[in-house]
């Protein structure tokens, strides 16, 4: 029988095969636990390198077609799978930019978009993307401007009046709107006609003048913006230029005189007016023109005008479009005088200290008999006319005429009326009198000189004087037996009130000299008249 061999594992060729088998095994194991030989290091590591962004980013306009062309190179770095383009409104930072494009094949490096066509600026960038879907950083933003096709909004709450010269529009401001184009069409026939451009106006609104009278008419507005860009129109608004004045109020009349007031009454008259105008006048020679108020009802009460003076009243209808009637028939009112009644203030029109004399001067109204006048006077103005302390004068006339000291000049003025009734008026406006020179009275010279025994007959011209000089107080005469007569040197003075003087006692024979001169109320004298000489006879 054949000889048995040896057992396989201990034969040498069959040791080789297991140990080969059980190396693969480990190798394998080691695989599978991520280790590389028998040092056990860590196996390569997943890619989180993102791709280099794209560079010479550029982008254009086309303004006809209004479309934006971007551009850009691929930067260096590794394999790119596609690009994105994104878009933000200039000034905006990176986190408002917008995807406007998927990925793109890497090969293409241009990408059209339609932006928004407002007349705004727009910059876009490009990022690149690889196969994980990693982005790049954007690239150097590239910029363009739209062309605006943006309309702008309508104006809203247009509305129009009607008025007797135009009809009025306005309407609510538009933001962006750089003017209004108004536009009008006849509605005589009851329909709207054919609407017409009447004017184009940078304001909200604008006023018709050149709309027929009685003619009724529809209105509509549309903004207009800087590029042109027409908005929708507004509503419609109508108006009518209304010239016809309503009916005149009748039977205007006299209801009440009193100490406070007048009170008017009349009737409508059958006519549309919305208002009265009250007009007044002081002459019943002419339709009184002086308005003083406005009432919507049938009645008026006047307290404003002087007590004790006749005014004459009428009233005017005025309709809603402003259009006047003609007047009532005037009417005849006083506001009466009576123990209440305040007198009107004095008018102090001149204040002036001449040398050493203080002139005032003032008005008064007649209407309220004045029982004196208190004149106040202080270093500050206005003076304080409840202060007994600064009563200066109490007069019944209509001026005051001091002699003051320089250290007095330097004081203010005011006048109060005093009523018959002890009815005190506000006071006058406070005056500083004007400091003047002395005034010289005007001159005279002798017109008629004549001899006769022992006398001479002398007449000279009168003087007349203007209202804000001191008034005329009277003639001073001078006579000498030797030429060059003054003041000084004269032999005898006389004082003749009237523009004449006989002259008696003189020595037939002897030759006499004479020259005139003027005063005034201030006791300034004038310069002397020319000379003249007599020689009385028998």
């Amino acid at each position: 029988m054949p000889h048995a061999s040896p057992h396989p594992s201990r034969h040498p060729q069959g040791r080789r095969l297991r140990r080969v088998r059980l190396l693969g095994v480990l190798a394998s194991l080691a695989l599978a636990a991520g280790l590389t030989g028998a040092l056990g290091s860590p196996a390569a590591a997943a890619d989180t390198t993102a791709p280099a962004a794209p560079v010479d980013t550029t982008a254009s306009y086309d303004s006809a077609a209004l479309t934006a062309k971007i551009t850009w190179v691929r930067g260096d770095g590794k394999k790119v799978a596609g690009y994105r383009v994104y878009r933000r409104p200039q000034g905006q930072g990176p986190d408002s930019y917008t995807a406007v494009s998927s990925t793109e094949s890497p090969a293409s490096t241009t990408y059209s978009d339609k932006p928004p066509a407002t007349g705004g600026t727009y910059s876009y960038a490009v990022r690149a993307v690889d196969k994980t879907g990693q982005e790049s950083a954007y690239s150097t933003a590239a910029d363009v401007t739209t062309v605006d096709q943006l309309a702008p909004d309508g104006p809203m709450w247009i509305s129009a009046s009607s008025g007797s010269e135009a009809n009025s529009l306005a309407w609510n401001e538009v933001s962006d709107a750089a003017r209004c184009e108004v536009y009008r069409a006849s509605e005589e026939t009851g329909e709207t006609g054919a609407f017409t451009r009447i004017a184009t106006v940078e304001s909200t609104s604008y006023a018709d003048t050149g709309a027929w009278a009685d003619v009724p008419y529809a209105y509509k507005v549309r903004a207009v913006d800087a590029a042109g860009n027409l908005s929708d129109f507004s509503d419609l608004a109508r108006a009518t230029r209304d010239t016809t004045a309503p009916l005149s109020p009748q039977d205007l009349t006299v209801a009440k005189q009193d100490e406070q007031g007048i009170t008017l009454t009349w009737r409508n008259g059958g006519s549309d007016a919305v208002k009265y105008n009250v007009y007044r006048g002081t002459s019943p020679s002419s339709a009184p023109n002086v308005k003083v108020g406005s009432t919507n009802t049938l009645t008026y009460r006047d307290t404003s005008g002087d007590a004790g003076l006749g005014y004459f009243y009428l009233v005017r209808g005025v309709d809603g479009t402003g259009n006047e009637s003609a007047g009532t028939a005037p009417v005849l009112a006083t506001k009466q005088v009576g123990p209440t009644t305040v007198p009107a203030s004095p008018n102090l029109n001149v204040a002036y200290v001449a040398g050493d004399k203080l002139t005032l001067k003032w008005l008064q109204s007649p209407y309220v008999p004045i029982s004196q006048y208190r004149v106040y006077r202080s270093r500050t103005t206005p003076v304080d006319t409840t202060s007994p302390a600064n009563e200066f004068a109490v007069t019944s006339e209509t001026s005051l005429s001091r002699t003051v000291a320089d250290d007095e000049k330097d004081y203010y003025y005011a006048v109060v009326a005093e009523s018959g009734y002890g009815v005190l008026s506000t006071p006058s406006a406070s005056r500083l009198p004007e400091l003047r020179p002395p005034q010289l009275p005007p001159a005279t010279s002798f017109w008629n000189v004549q001899a006769g025994d022992g006398r001479a007959t002398l007449n000279w011209y009168a003087v007349g004087f203007s209202t804000d000089e001191p008034p005329f107080a009277g003639y001073r005469l001078y006579r000498s037996t030797t030429p060059g007569v003054t003041p000084g040197n004269a032999e005898a003075v006389f004082a003749p009130t009237s523009d004449g003087y006989v002259d008696t006692g003189l020595t037939n024979g002897t030759t006499y000299y004479y020259v005139v001169t003027v005063l005034n109320t201030d006791g300034v004298e004038s310069n002397l008249s020319p000379e003249v000489s007599v020689t009385p006879t028998a």
